[in-house]
């Protein structure tokens, strides 16, 4: 690994930051005045995120944290209804994909919702998509 979270952590004091957030695809962020400010180097992978985590944790922890995310998802899928089959990803690439059988449609409020969170966006797409209707159609 090329940064410890040591360093990681000596970067957000020297930018004034309150939080340092770390994920997998994606570089560290360094929270400033409210605002994600993301670091100039190359987005972590699963390996490397999950060994920067690591790296503070104990035997001892490392264990009940396996543990408890296994049965944190057991009680997910039982209070959300999923498929007791159902089981974590297994790496980064499928961790990203969804299951054939499950459901892809968004319900009226999620939809409503999603609207609300990116009405920016939402007004750009239908800008752009308009513009591609008058000029294509």
């Amino acid at each position: 690994m090329a940064v410890s979270l040591s360093e990681l952590l000596k970067k957000m004091l020297e930018m004034n930051g309150s939080d340092l957030h770390i994920t997998t695809n994606s570089p560290p962020q360094i929270r400033v005045d409210g605002t994600l400010r993301p670091l100039d180097m190359p987005p972590f992978m699963a390996a490397e995120t999950k060994q920067l985590a690591y790296s503070v944790l104990t035997d001892a922890q490392k264990h009940r944290f396996e543990e408890n995310l296994e049965l944190d998802f057991t009680k997910l899928k039982a209070i959300l209804g999923l498929p007791q089959e159902l089981s974590l990803p297994l790496d980064e690439i499928m961790a990203h994909r969804t299951p054939a059988s499950m459901d892809r449609h968004l319900s009226p409020l999620a939809r409503q919702n999603l609207e609300q969170w990116y009405v920016r966006d939402y007004i750009f797409y239908h800008e752009c998509k308009k513009l591609y209707e008058q000029r294509f159609a």
